[in-house]
């Protein structure tokens, strides 16, 4: 496909999915929109997609694949709602950390989820460039990815920066957040395509070599 039809076909895409989330009443809207509603479990699929790939696609040791792998796992449990199940509905907002009547055996589990996430950033410190490079190269999906996933990084600074300290400087997340789950949705697309095109690239000669030591 060449390159203005792809961006014809993204746009018409775009404009179709905001048209139709427009013309529902308010309560389909928060259906769809809502925290553990449908959209945020097509983003949990997405990211068990993306492990399965990362294992299936190419030898990984130990060091490198296995936490990557943990991470993508952890990330869909965490969107299906498990840990906010296991944590009493709390999360893991510092206000948790800091309340006494929690006990210390739900403590070591939120820190162990903590860690998984810092995991994942190691993941995405990975297999983004692999993105970028295709940004910079001209591919006009790489360029849809690339925004949406800023965006939801945006969308999760913002909500958590209100959770944790109820800032009210923000007046304007009041349209901007509740697309947040779409673009929690944009950051899992923009992972599986970095992931698919990291295992998709030519493996040379010294990475082989050093995966067999």
């Amino acid at each position: 496909m060449s390159f203005m039809f792809r961006v014809c076909v993204l746009t018409v895409v775009l404009f179709f999915s905001v048209f139709v989330l427009t013309r529902l009443d308010s309560s389909q809207a928060n259906w769809i929109l809502q925290e553990h509603g449908p959209v945020e479990a097509l983003s949990a699929l997405l990211y068990l997609l993306a492990a399965g790939y990362l294992l299936w696609a190419r030898p990984i040791s130990w060091g490198t694949g296995w936490p990557a792998a943990f991470a993508l796992l952890h990330l869909a449990v965490r969107e299906a709602g498990l840990r906010s199940a296991l944590l009493g509905g709390k999360g893991t907002e510092l206000a948790y950390y800091l309340d006494p009547a929690v006990v210390w055996p739900l403590k070591i589990v939120a820190l162990l989820v903590l860690g998984a996430t810092l995991c994942t950033v190691l993941l995405l410190l990975r297999a983004v460039p692999a993105l970028l490079r295709a940004f910079f190269h001209g591919d006009a999906a790489a360029w849809w990815l690339a925004l949406a996933f800023a965006y939801g990084a945006f969308a999760q600074v913002f909500d958590n920066w209100h959770k944790l300290f109820g800032s009210g400087y923000f007046a304007w997340q009041s349209w901007f957040l509740p697309l947040e789950e779409f673009g929690e949705l944009g950051m899992a697309l923009a992972l599986c395509f970095a992931v698919i095109t990291w295992c998709s690239a030519p493996r040379t000669f010294s990475s082989e070599t050093e995966a067999r030591l």
